[in-house]
This record gives C-alpha cells, sequence and structure tokens, in this order.
C-alpha cells in the first residue's frame, strides 16, 4: 500500500476525487426502516463493482429507532414504549448509537474504492462534512450561526441516544446537535448515512431515551418549517457547489430493488420479550 498524504494533501486528494466523475442523485419515497436500510446496503454493493458515486436522500415510514450495527444496549431504551407506538426498529450497517428516525431527511453518501482511496475515516469525515455544514447553513440562513462539527470522542459507555452527545462526525448549529452521521467501509467502498433533524417531538425522545440529549431541529432553529423536498434541494446543491459534482437525477434499477428487498430482511430487529433488547438477525 502506498504511504499516506500528508495532511491537508490527503483531503485536498480526496476532495478531488470526488468530483471527477458524475454521480447519481436519489430521492426515494418514505419507506419502512428494513427497506431504507436494504437499499444502502445494495448501492454500497453496487459501488463494490466499481458503480458511480451516489448522493441518496430518504425519510422512514414509520417512524423507526435504528440501532448501530453493534448497539445492544441493556439500559437507555424503554422499548415498551416503542412498541406500543408500533414503530419499527432496525439495525444500521454503519456503528454508533440509537436514533429515532421520524421528522427528519436521512442522506446517504456511497463512494466507490476509486473515489475513496486511501483516506481515513477522521478524514473522510472532515471532507464531506463540508457539504454538510454548507447545507446546514443555507438551511439556517441567518437564523444561526456557522455549523460546526462536534468535538466529542466516542465512549466505552456512551448513552444509547445518538443525539445525547455531539461527535466529530455530527454537525452542531446554535450549540445543539442538528446532524448525526455514521460510516462503513467494505471492499475499500464507503457508506456514510445521516439524520439531519427537520423538527423534533421532544416528548417521544424523552420517552423513549429518557432524555432528547443535544438535539437540536431546523424548525427550533429557524422558527419555520422546513419540508423534506427543500431540505433536499439544498443540501444537494450545497454538495454539489462544494465539490463541483456534476449530479444527474436517476432511480434504483431493478437489480438494485431486487438486491434491496434481499437485504432489508437482515437489518429487521426481532422483539425479545422482556429481556430489553431486540436481537440483531
Amino acid at each position: 500500500m502506498p504511504p499516506s498524504l500528508p495532511v491537508g494533501l490527503t483531503e485536498r486528494a480526496f476532495a478531488e476525487r470526488l468530483g471527477a466523475r458524475p454521480w447519481r442523485l436519489i430521492r426515494t419515497d418514505a419507506a419502512p426502516g428494513a427497506w431504507n436500510m436494504g437499499v444502502d446496503v445494495a448501492l454500497l454493493e453496487e459501488a463494490l463493482r466499481g458503480g458511480y458515486p451516489v448522493l441518496r436522500f430518504y425519510a422512514w415510514e414509520p417512524p423507526a429507532i435504528s440501532l448501530g450495527r453493534f448497539q445492544c444496549p441493556d439500559a437507555g431504551i424503554h422499548w415498551p414504549a416503542v412498541r406500543r407506538r408500533g414503530w419499527e426498529v432496525v439495525r444500521r450497517p454503519t456503528g454508533g448509537r440509537a436514533v429515532l428516525h421520524q421528522h427528519e431527511l436521512t442522506y446517504a453518501v456511497i463512494l466507490p474504492s476509486g473515489v475513496v482511496g486511501g483516506i481515513g475515516v477522521r478524514r473522510s469525515y472532515a471532507v464531506l462534512a463540508e457539504g454538510l455544514r454548507a447545507g446546514l447553513a443555507a438551511l439556517a440562513g441567518g437564523a444561526a450561526g456557522a455549523a460546526v462539527c462536534g468535538g466529542g470522542a466516542p465512549t466505552r459507555h456512551a448513552p444509547a441516544n445518538c443525539f445525547a452527545q455531539a461527535l466529530e462526525a455530527d454537525c452542531v448549529l446554535e450549540g445543539g446537535k442538528a446532524l448525526g452521521s455514521a460510516q462503513v467501509r467494505h471492499g475499500g467502498a464507503l457508506l456514510q448515512h445521516g439524520s439531519l433533524l427537520l423538527d423534533a417531538d421532544r416528548d417521544a425522545w424523552r420517552e423513549i431515551f429518557g432524555s432528547e440529549g443535544q438535539l437540536r431541529s431546523l424548525r427550533e432553529i429557524t422558527g419555520r418549517k422546513i419540508t423534506f423536498c427543500q431540505a433536499a434541494a439544498v443540501l444537494a446543491q450545497a454538495f454539489a457547489d462544494t465539490w463541483h459534482l456534476h449530479l444527474c437525477s436517476d432511480a434504483l434499477t431493478p437489480a438494485e430493488m431486487r438486491a434491496a428487498e434481499r437485504e432489508a430482511a437482515k437489518w429487521s430487529v426481532g422483539w425479545s420479550g422482556s429481556a430489553g433488547c431486540p436481537p440483531a438477525q
């Protein structure tokens, strides 16, 4: 493996590779969580075969709780409340902690290995955060200061709620976490996805997690409703402007749809009765 470039040059080379090929821009309808995870994994598999970079936007219906790939908390999530509300529980292919997906836009970036190159996870987070921060700044307008990355580091005994703390991969506005991200690598390809809070049902967050943590929704920041379509358009433009991308509106192919169907069942989580923690399947 060739030696890594110095800090700064590595990020610059990665940013240049981001704009070297056209991107697929995929907006999918609101869908169950297991299907959403299946689509992300299907697109990651396509990236393994050398497919185009992808920027995808999606929403969740019904609302769902997603767990990090290796998360199985003994405490911190009130599962009876989740079950009573009829919400789905899924596991993400990425790491991190639990997220309530309700009033949000979820983005996903999928990159083939030729674009990823040798950049490490932390440096790739930093570069991709430039586009995310630009989008948040445009959405917030003059209602907030500049979006910044969280400065925290993951801890062994972190709270179950992803929005309880802001890490390096997350975006903070007005002192609150507005966007949380997680990443996974597979065969050199990259999947990074994250939740942008358009609004927040704080009662639900408190009931499920005991606290809403550091979350801060765009509606709370701006004092106005921002729709999914508005947020998707602004974020797509911010990505395009930041790295001079050529975004081509696209849809899932029949093969990707079939792959997503196969993958979806793997990410659905079953209930474990009184054990308090749904096991991975």
